[in-house]
């Protein structure tokens, strides 16, 4: 038996094996495949291989079906400026009367109140002015907390026109009142916070005069590009167009000093010509007339003193004369002998004539006095009239108590993008904030300002003003044999004007990249380390992109009521091509306007070049980039030494 047992095993032992190898691999399938532990983490869930592909599938169909359908709208941010205002109001240590009071529109305590909206604030005077200096520029854009004073400037021609107005503070301020807190106002409703005006903007516009003699749109003036506060200061008119805040964060930024003067009294650049500086128009008057006045008074003295150095040479040639005559006949009277004593008598009583006469002033020292005494009197004038100290009196500070002013209160905003050689017209208004704006609290005749962000003043025309070119080109004299014309080029540059002579024949351009003429550094006045020298340009573009076209001679009649013929000639040139302008010949057939314009460039440029004024030497409370509290800390520093503090 066990050798049949023991021969089965032996005959089979193939087939055994491979069915254990068949119910092993079935185990395995079973456990590691079907009932596999391998499970993947999703969202919360585990799920095997193939279950998290379904899901995956699943998904990736719902996300496809979402993005072919219509939006969802998004959900309403949470306002939380009012839980803002609240934490900041209640927080420990913070003293509130730093701040000035603001108007607060909250739906809270809605308890019906209406009002009308304040009168348009009123404003006059309009006056517009310009000036023409070497300016420092900034080099990199300015914004935000890059300040004019923290970049890189270089000193570079600027025209910059200035409007100014005046704002009756005084009817501003009664305006809010009667709106907000007066007695038509029912007394539970009286708000003296919503009384408060807080200025919103100034708004220039400028116009351009048309080559056939009308006038362009009327366009807005850009603020000037060494502001920071470009950005915050963008004028916003409807309500829809506010940032995140509405008019709760407007009012509070801009019920601000350092804001508020940027409104009212824009600084102007910081000025390199040493006899030139910026002013508003009406204090800009006052300072070119005291200029002349002081150089004039400074060539009255070099007169007089040229003039007391002449008598003093002829005087010392006189007393020379006499003392050679006295010497002559006491020589003769020692040799008469007795006549000796009367002679000498008669001289003796001379003698003490002349030494009274010594001990009276001589006009020398009458002169010195009447010289004091004038330099006193001016001093005393340029005391009281002195335009750097009215400037700084002019400036917002924390000292101002505008509600208080019953003086018109000046104003300006500036233009520094005119282009020379162009006549403009400008117009200024002023805009106050309107606190109701958005709000349901406006009376039935308000109703047209709840969605107007800012109330405005009418327009006050400023007037016209003309910019001089900085390029101009004078026919000077002509070769009638060769058909060519000496052309004289003036250019600004620098600060300066400099010329340059060309000899022109048809179809050539007139003016180069050129050395000026009679230039040197040696003209420049020494005026000490502290300012910069003048630098000569080494090269002055006079190209004037004119080709002359040809000459012509002119028969014409010139004269008042007796007529006379005239000969002269004509230079053609064209700009462009196409249309082509005249220029006469020789200065004595030039018109008015071209005289003037010539005579008047010659005469600058007899002036001697002054070194360069060093940036921020002049200082009043407008110093671009200053604060408010640095800018009230300047008053009172201009003093009788103001014309000095302009030269360094």
């Amino acid at each position: 038996m066990a050798s049949r047992s023991s021969n089965f095993m032996l005959e089979h032992i193939e087939k055994i094996a491979l069915a254990l190898a068949g119910i092993i691999c079935l185990y395995l399938l079973f456990s590691e495949v079907i009932m596999s532990p391998s499970v993947v983490e999703y969202e919360g869930s585990t799920y095997s291989p193939g279950d998290i592909d379904k899901r995956i599938e699943k998904e990736t169909k719902e996300l496809t079906y979402r993005l072919a359908g219509e939006p969802s709208s998004a959900r309403e941010p949470q306002e939380k400026l009012g839980d803002y205002i609240s934490r900041l109001e209640n927080a420990v240590e913070i003293d509130t009367s730093l701040w000035p009071a603001v108007p607060r529109l909250t739906d809270e305590d809605d308890d019906g109140r209406q009002y009308t909206v304040p009168e348009a604030p009123g404003i006059s005077d309009a006056a517009v002015g310009w000036i023409r200096a070497l300016a420092y520029i900034p080099k990199q854009e300015i914004g935000g907390l890059v300040t004019y004073n923290d970049v890189e400037t270089e000193p570079n021609d600027l025209d910059l026109v200035t409007v100014e107005a005046k704002l009756d503070v005084s009817g501003l301020y009664t305006s809010f009142n009667e709106s907000f807190a007066g007695p038509a106002v029912k007394p539970q409703w009286r708000d003296p916070c919503l009384a408060n005006p807080v200025c919103a903007a100034v708004q220039l516009q400028r116009s351009r005069k048309l080559a056939d003699g009308g006038w362009s749109d009327w366009q807005d003036v850009s603020r000037l590009k060494i502001d920071n506060m470009t950005s915050l200061l963008k004028v916003i008119e409807r309500v829809e167009d506010l940032p995140r805040g509405g008019m709760k964060v407007r009012l509070l930024q801009y019920n601000n000093l350092e804001v508020m003067s940027n409104i009212l009294h824009p600084a102007a650049y910081d000025i390199a010509s040493a006899e030139e500086q910026w002013f508003p128009p009406s204090l800009h008057e006052k300072f070119v007339y005291q200029m002349k006045e002081q150089k004039l008074a400074e060539r009255r003295e070099e007169l007089e003193k040229v003039k007391q150095e002449r008598e003093e040479k002829l005087e010392e040639a006189r007393r020379n004369r006499r003392d050679s005559g006295r010497t002559a006949t006491s020589d003769r009277q020692s040799s008469s002998g007795g006549g000796s004593n009367w002679m000498s008598g008669g001289r003796g009583g001379g003698s003490s004539l002349e030494s009274v006469r010594r001990e009276q002033p001589s006009r020398e020292e009458r002169n010195k006095e009447k010289e004091e005494l004038r330099l006193r009197r001016e001093q005393e004038k340029e005391t009281d009239e002195d335009p750097v100290s009215q400037l700084d009196q002019l400036q917002i500070t924390s000292r101002s108590q505008l509600e208080e002013m019953t003086e018109p209160l000046l104003f300006w905003s500036h233009d520094d993008t005119v282009e020379p050689g162009n006549t403009y017209r400008y117009r200024v208004r002023l805009g106050v904030f309107n606190p109701l704006a958005g709000t349901s609290k406006l009376k039935s005749d308000s109703e047209s300002y709840k969605d107007k962000v800012i109330i405005w003043s009418n327009f006050a025309e400023a007037g016209t003003i003309d910019i001089p070119g900085r390029l101009y080109f004078f026919a000077t004299d002509i070769r009638e044999a060769v058909n060519s014309v000496f052309v004289e080029v003036f250019r600004y540059a620098k600060g300066y004007w400099y010329s340059k002579r060309y000899i022109v024949e048809a179809g050539e351009v007139i003016g180069k990249l050129d050395v000026p003429e009679e230039e040197s550094n040696e003209d420049i006045e020494k005026q000490g380390s502290q300012a910069a020298s003048v630098l000569i340009p080494e090269t002055v573009d006079f190209r004037t992109k004119a080709v002359m076209v040809d000459t012509a001679a002119v028969e014409d009649w010139t004269g008042g009521r007796s007529l006379r013929p005239r000969n002269y000639f004509n230079m053609y040139y064209s700009y462009d091509g196409s249309s082509v302008e005249t220029l006469p010949i020789r200065q004595r057939f030039w018109s008015s306007d071209v005289l003037s314009i010539y005579n008047d460039i010659r005469n600058q440029m007899k002036q001697p070049k002054q070194p360069y004024r060093a940036r921020g030497s002049v200082s009043t409370s407008l110093t671009p980039g200053r604060t408010g509290s640095e800018r009230g800390k300047s008053k009172g520093k201009g003093g009788q030494n103001w014309m000095q503090q302009i030269k360094r």
